[in-house]
């Protein structure tokens, strides 16, 4: 399947509108991962519409370089590499009929992402060429909950997974992600009227093993006016040609979850099958981010993209266990309000 074939293009849509009043903030996100060391790239295009002042519409360029085996990164802080940069945009540079987002020198499109974005003395510059490996994701069991008020943070995938391919800058260093082999990768896309104040992300494109496979899952606490729910939890698994979903609106308080940093455990039950997950990130690989909301508060993003993972599938009937392993090729991301859990926040 290629980027062109996608069973859902409406996952490339831009949400935001110039004229939302009531603030609102949209990300597009890739990353791949060196396939064979510990190396990975992660790049976003945000939109973020001020509460009640549209018109000051403006777009950050992200991206974040993970190398813990190159020969130059000896010492922690040449080992995250991260930058931000504002652009102002306007409603031309948004695509709303197509996946398009210009800010600045930077443009995603539904095959391609441009960009480079200067911060604290560092300079990250991509052009990547991505194919879609996967049909379109969409998390929530119901397409109604992605215009529901509540959540007010929306989220959905893409490309759960994709191969990546082009050239990388990171402080004037040369490197080729892909080549004879792809290295493998996501596109993510979130949007709404504030980002979740707690929440656990998690997600990989690369199993040992199986050539299909991919996994996310998500727990959150959802604000709902002064009342804070307990943790909700979903999660879908992909392999050998079946996607094994635990989603079922009524069972997403059931979830047994764990997190202490930075490892997070779950066990989901299902109709047919018990998952129990656990995805964990060496402290050192995980990186302190911003992310502003459209009130003007903002929150702390704790992100790794080389957390080891292991999921174990169990039939309920008894007839088999099915394990699947992600060594250093999974995402963890987690916020916990404005607390950097001991990490340094880059940008």
């Amino acid at each position: 399947m290629s980027s062109t074939g996608l069973t859902d293009p409406d996952a490339l849509l831009v949400r935001a509108r110039p004229q939302d009043l009531g603030g609102r903030y949209e990300s597009f996100f890739l990353r791949a991962n060196d396939p064979t060391a510990r190396r990975a790239l992660w790049v976003r295009y945000t939109l973020l519409l001020p509460k009640g002042r549209p018109s000051e519409m403006v777009g950050d360029l992200w991206a974040v370089w993970f190398d813990f085996d190159g020969p130059a990164r000896q010492d922690e802080a040449s080992r995250i590499v991260a930058v931000r940069e504002r652009f102002p945009i306007s409603a031309a540079d948004l695509g709303f009929s197509t996946c398009r987002v210009s800010a600045g020198p930077g443009e995603l499109g539904p095959d391609r992402a441009t960009g480079v974005a200067r911060a604290n003395g560092h300079e990250i510059a991509w052009d990547l060429h991505f194919d879609a490996l996967a049909p379109t994701h969409r998390p929530f069991p119901y397409r109604w909950l992605e215009r529901a008020p509540l959540p007010r943070t929306k989220t959905l995938t893409p490309m759960p997974r994709a191969a990546m391919r082009g050239q990388l800058r990171v402080d004037g260093a040369e490197i080729a992600i892909g080549g004879d082999v792809a290295w493998p990768g996501m596109m993510g896309h979130n949007w709404g009227s504030t980002h979740t104040p707690r929440y656990v992300w998690w997600q990989s494109s690369f199993v040992e093993g199986e050539p299909d496979a991919w996994f996310e899952g998500m727990t959150a606490e959802l604000p709902i006016g002064p009342v804070v729910t307990p943790p909700l939890s979903l999660a879908h698994v992909h392999a050998r040609g079946r996607t094994y979903a635990f989603d079922r609106l009524w069972r997403m308080h059931a979830a047994e979850t764990t997190f202490t940093p930075f490892r997070f455990t779950a066990r989901f039950t299902g109709p047919t099958h018990r998952l129990d997950a656990c995805i964990e990130a060496p402290a050192e690989t995980v990186a302190g981010l911003t992310y502003p909301n459209p009130d003007g508060t903002r929150l702390v993003c704790l992100n790794s993209k080389l957390a080891r993972a292991e999921l174990t599938l169990t039939a309920l009937d008894g007839t088999g266990v099915l394990v699947l392993r992600s060594p250093y090729h999974a995402a963890l991301e987690v916020i916990r309000g404005q607390d950097a859990l001991g990490r340094p926040v880059r940008v």
